[in-house]
């Protein structure tokens, strides 16, 4: 679940501000960009635990 959340996400959050133009008056391109993005990504999925250590608790909200 947390996964596509995370993946979810990271598109839908590039895919908004591009659509919006945000991207549009700054540099590098969006397309270096996404592919920073894609590396990043592929780093973090290797890396996620199959089975996490300990169960989470979800921190108290302030």
């Amino acid at each position: 679940m947390h996964v596509t959340r995370l993946l979810g996400s990271t598109v839908n959050g590039f895919l908004a501000l591009e659509r919006i133009g945000s991207f549009d008056h700054s540099e590098p391109s969006p397309e270096t960009s996404w592919d920073r993005t894609v590396v990043a990504l592929d780093t973090l999925l290797r890396a996620w635990p199959a089975v996490p250590d300990q169960p989470t608790t979800p921190s108290p909200r302030t």
